[in-house]
């Protein structure tokens, strides 16, 4: 049996996209390890999403240890975040 999925269009890997404040397209991520969330009772991964030559950063909490998806909120956050070069 043959285990390869029948898609027409697989999903693509998708990169950082670049910092909403400083712009650096260098987005770096660094798992820093498991941590209890209360309020949800799970157990999540926290990692850290930094530009590579500023001091710009945050953490983010996701459900698996699993960088697609760490990328995948960075970009949802940096994508609804004010750009601060723009005002």
């Amino acid at each position: 049996m043959n285990r390869t999925s029948i898609t027409s269009r697989p999903r693509r890997w998708r990169r950082p996209v670049p910092c909403p404040i400083c712009g650096n397209r260098d987005i770096r991520f660094r798992k820093f390890g498991l941590t209890f969330n209360p309020f949800t009772l799970h157990v999540v991964q926290v990692w850290a999403a930094y530009c590579a030559e500023h001091c710009c950063g945050t953490w983010l909490y996701t459900s698996h240890a699993d960088l697609k998806e760490a990328i995948r909120l960075w970009n949802r956050r940096a994508s609804d975040h004010t750009n601060v070069k723009e005002h």
